[in-house]
């Protein structure tokens, strides 16, 4: 993400269960979201 000028930090958390719809809790997804909406893929 720091190369494409992302800024953002990402804490493993202890497992646990959503607190609401749609929350993400998975590191991968999370990478994955920010590259979408800004544009891009991991394997970019």
């Amino acid at each position: 993400l720091a190369e494409r000028g992302i800024d953002c930090r990402v804490e493993r958390a202890s497992g646990r269960d959503p607190e609401y719809e749609g929350e993400l809790l998975s590191s991968g997804a999370i990478v994955d979201r920010v590259l979408r909406e800004r544009g891009g893929s991991a394997n970019d």
